[in-house]
């Protein structure tokens, strides 16, 4: 093979790699672009979600309280019913110290938003299902106090809730998925240049090959000048 077209041919290969490389990086921006949907209880329990994404970490009830602005949807369905982003994040903002159901509800809204976000939901999707089930049948506003057997029922769902918003389960923190990116990025470089490396030795061993066969001697100086040229020998 010409040595030109060996040469352009590994450049437009590693060149691509490269692209792929870094664009795998990037965070699943469907889930970001789709601000006018709706996260409905069917695409949650079906698992009709965003590809999920090591590297997409949860956000605590705190953050979705205070970032509306980062909510991938503007319609959550919660127990049966449908809020508009406004008012579940007013609910959410509620004090459950009287009525626990509310306190379920914002940590049923932070994991259903973490995991539309496509944080890894492998091990909350049945607790979801499961605080879903509960808001519909008790609903939020009938005074659901932390002693009452209603309430005992679901604790366990919503201390998994909890851990799994704060990146204690299956998913990092959102913190600490800066840190895994930055990982990443770091081994999709260092891969990429040892790919480069190969190529380039392919290339300097076609040279070796290209030299062999037709005798071509080239000197450089320092300067890069050539000092003495062996012509091809004529076929």
């Amino acid at each position: 093979m010409n040595i030109l077209t060996t040469l352009r041919s590994n450049v437009i290969r590693f060149g691509m790699a490269a692209t792929f490389a870094f664009a795998a990086l990037a965070p699943a921006t469907s889930a970001f672009a789709q601000d006018a949907g709706s996260l409905s209880d069917s695409a949650i329990a079906n698992c009709d979600l965003v590809q999920e994404d090591s590297l997409i970490g949860t956000g605590t009830i705190g953050y979705w309280k205070n970032h509306a602005k980062a909510w991938p949807v503007a319609v959550i369905e919660m127990g049966g019913e449908a809020y508009d982003k406004a008012d579940a994040i007013k609910i959410m903002k509620q004090d459950g110290r009287r009525d626990k159901a509310i306190d379920l509800y914002a940590q049923l809204a932070g994991a259903k938003l973490n995991v539309r976000m496509g944080a890894n939901s492998a091990c909350i999707i049945d607790d979801i299902i499961a605080a879903d089930e509960w808001l519909t049948e008790h609903g939020i506003g009938n005074k659901i106090h932390a002693s009452s057997e209603e309430w005992k029922a679901i604790e366990d769902t919503f201390e998994r809730l909890d851990a799994y918003n704060n990146g204690e389960l299956c998913a990092v923190h959102r913190d600490d998925a800066d840190a895994l990116e930055g990982r990443a990025l770091r081994n999709a470089m260092a891969a990429f240049e040892a790919e480069l490396l190969a190529t380039l030795d392919d290339v300097y061993a076609s040279l070796a090959d290209l030299e062999d066969a037709h005798s071509i001697e080239i000197l450089f100086e320092e300067d890069c000048n050539v000092v003495s040229v062996k012509a091809p020998i004529a076929g």
